[in-house]
């Protein structure tokens, strides 16, 4: 490559480097500030970001191994930056489905017979819509997302898996209240049937 190729090429770099890192870091720490999972996309991506710009600097004038490399480069940022939010929002929605998904399945039933299930309408109803809200969300975030790192679609399938990420953790509370209503009532429930029991017994044996 000539001298105004290789600046041209360099100034390339840097400002995929000044879209992309940065965009990189802030996926970071919106996954750790959750201290829930590790941001693995934003490591292993750059590494291997690393690992073609090394590539490039081995062969600085060759133009076919820059154009291959800032590519690449492109790509693994754009991973690192889109998985990570993604992979957050699907951490979470996993716990969610499973842990409200095993009270639809083995305690839902036992409601009416201990008296939540007007009490837990409103929380059933809300933790449903906010479900399928944030899966709506995902699925736009996800027809969203494209290679620009600059677009403003880019830009708007992160804030996209960001707020179905939010949906999500806005009902853990919710469906941490279900499960204790349940147990508490089922255990009051449980005492007067055996202090009942009890009771009837030692009537019966005095009689």
């Amino acid at each position: 490559m000539t001298d105004i190729e290789n600046s041209q090429s360099y100034e390339r770099i840097f400002n995929l480097l000044r879209i992309g890192v940065p965009k990189l870091f802030e996926a970071a720490h919106y996954i750790e500030k959750s201290q829930r999972i590790i941001p693995h996309p934003v490591f292993l991506e750059s590494r291997d970001v690393l690992s073609h710009l090394r590539d490039i600097s081995q062969a600085p004038t060759d133009k076919d191994v820059f154009d291959k490399n800032i590519v690449e480069i492109e790509e693994h940022l754009r991973r690192g930056i889109v998985e990570t939010y993604q992979e957050h929002y699907e951490y979470l929605s996993s716990n969610a489905y499973r842990t409200y998904g095993k009270y639809l399945q083995s305690f839902i039933r036992f409601e009416m017979l201990l008296g939540l299930r007007d009490k837990h309408k409103i929380a059933h109803e809300k933790i449903k819509s906010t479900i399928r809200t944030a899966q709506d969300l995902w699925m736009e975030a996800r027809n969203l997302k494209n290679n620009e790192l600059n677009s403003q679609e880019f830009a708007l399938a992160i804030s996209k898996f960001k707020e179905a990420s939010d949906l999500i953790v806005s009902i853990e509370d919710d469906v941490e209240s279900i499960y204790n209503n349940f147990y508490k009532r089922s255990i009051i429930t449980s005492f007067i049937t055996v202090f009942s029991i009890s009771l009837l017994i030692l009537v019966g044996i005095k009689l």
